[in-house]
């Protein structure tokens, strides 16, 4: 497995966008009547600008998701946040990998495993071209993510098109400073972290979805590109993969609240134009860093 597919992994690929969708108008719930692409947000001080920005880890080469507002925007920042360096450069991620992803020398994935749970994945994964030795080295949220992104490229979407993969190289390029809320090991830690059990219900519910991912993916697709915000976490909120309360917090409300204590540092000790790239479920929802931006005084505005 290549550094960059790793990466793609560590960042849990939570939405993506197939060739074909097209920038439709929708009516959106926060006081925007008409997005022409991805939501964007701004927030700061006098001195201080931060533009919020939701991503998608994986998309087809073809889709054109910029606009000009987007350009402008992104050209105007000094410094770019993501959620972690998933360009592949990072050794440490290759290291947490190894550590985090794999089973125990001598252990097996599938030791764990119930015989139908066992027989469920091993049926799934042969239309994926994927080995069940390769599996069952994996721990179940490894697992998981594995066979999410295979079940994602089958569709003809790339994992050097997404967000992240375009916007890193071109800001380092740029000469913007580059920072990180979360090192590689932190960001595969709250999933390695999570309770066996809770690693095994989202590894079975991944392999349950996957004849159905593809009616997902559009509906995914659609709200993202066109920035309705109300949508996407509708289709968040529905994922049995992320139904527990627990998946809920560790991944998204935990790390939203530190995300948030960041940019409020950022905002009150320094100047700038700030652009933050982080996945799109972190900014949707009442519990999103949106939310808490407001939540705690901060004038948050839609841009598109």
């Amino acid at each position: 497995m290549n550094k960059n597919l790793i990466g793609i992994l560590a960042s849990l690929a939570l939405f993506i966008l197939p060739a074909g969708c097209s920038a439709e108008k929708v009516e959106l719930n926060d006081g925007a009547t008409e997005a022409q692409g991805p939501a964007i947000w701004r927030t700061g001080d006098e001195d201080t600008t931060v533009y919020l920005f939701g991503t998608v880890h994986v998309l087809p080469p073809s889709l054109v998701w910029r606009n000009t507002k987007f350009n402008e925007i992104f050209d105007q920042a000094d410094i770019v946040y993501f959620e972690a360096d998933v360009s592949g450069q990072d050794p440490a991620l290759v290291r947490a990998i190894s550590k985090l992803g794999f089973m125990p020398i001598g252990e097996d994935l599938f030791s764990i495993l119930s015989s139908s749970e066992r027989d469920e994945i091993v049926e799934a994964i042969k239309t994926l071209n994927l080995p069940s030795a390769a599996i069952a080295k994996m721990r179940p949220w490894f697992a998981a993510m594995a066979i999410t992104l295979q079940t994602i490229e089958s569709m003809g979407q790339d994992p050097e098109s997404g967000v992240e993969q375009v916007l890193h190289p071109e800001a380092k390029a740029a000469g913007k400073e580059l920072r990180y809320f979360e090192t590689a090991e932190e960001q595969l830690s709250f999933m390695a972290n999570l309770d066996q059990s809770v690693q095994v219900n989202m590894l079975m519910e991944t392999v349950r979805q996957i004849d159905d991912i593809g009616k997902t993916i559009i509906a995914m697709d659609n709200a993202w590109v066109v920035g309705d915000v109300a949508g996407l976490h509708d289709i968040v909120m529905s994922d049995p993969s992320m139904a527990s309360d627990e998946m809920m917090e560790v991944m998204l409300e935990k790390r939203n609240q530190n995300w948030v204590v960041e940019l409020n540092r950022v905002v009150e000790k320094e100047e700038g134009v700030f652009f933050v790239a982080v996945g799109a479920a972190h900014l949707v929802g009442d519990k999103s860093v949106v939310q808490m931006l407001k939540d705690g005084g901060f004038d948050v505005t839609r841009l598109q």
